[in-house]
């Protein structure tokens, strides 16, 4: 019996473990780094992901000199990478980012990480955040406004974070250092997964 139970749980450990996308590193002759997905579930979907990732970068193989990394988010089967790219000819950092269904392989909008049933619902919670908000910057402040009291998923840009979402106006950057932070307990029954 203590050898099938040590059994089970090396098989639940490993089916997790391979369930799991991994990334090795890459680096552009210019320096920039960027990912390499490992996804050995599904080579199809690897191949996907390594395609959204280079549209993403891609551009800047051919700049003289960059700097950049990179980092992910992944609850369940959705993913979020995050580059972060600096080059010479650029006015200041970029940060670029993919959200990625991994049972499709596709780059999907953020609300595909919640129920379908539950999206309103939830769109309605990220409302509610967005009115309480109190931004200090004038700007970021403006460009909240300017989304009303309504905002579709259109109009806002959400991130996932290790505790929580992100949200900024998706058509304004003044907000980029000012988010409005929603914690995931108060948005947990609406996603896909619980664990989140």
């Amino acid at each position: 019996m203590r050898n099938f139970l040590f059994f089970t749980f090396i098989v639940s450990v490993q089916s997790f473990l391979f369930g799991q996308i991994r990334f090795t590193t890459l680096e552009y002759p210019n320096g920039l780094k960027y990912p390499k997905a490992v996804y050995t579930n599904n080579t199809a979907i690897e191949d996907s992901v390594n395609n959204i990732i280079h549209r993403k970068v891609g551009d800047l193989e051919t700049s003289d000199f960059c700097i950049g990394d990179f980092g992910f988010v992944q609850k369940g089967s959705h993913l979020q990478i995050l580059f972060m790219c600096n080059c010479i000819d650029m006015p200041k950092t970029e940060h670029r980012y993919a959200f990625i269904d991994l049972d499709k392989g596709i780059e999907v909008p953020f609300y595909e990480v919640f129920e379908d049933k539950s999206r309103e619902k939830a769109l309605g919670v990220i409302r509610s955040s967005i009115q309480k908000a109190n931004v200090a910057d004038a700007n970021c402040s403006g460009a909240i406004k300017d989304l009303g009291d309504n905002p579709n998923w259109e109009q806002l840009n959400i991130r996932l974070t290790k505790d929580g979402i992100e949200i900024r106006p998706a058509v304004n950057s003044d907000c980029e250092p000012h988010p409005i932070r929603v914690p995931y307990a108060e948005l947990s029954e609406f996603f896909k997964y619980r664990f989140i």
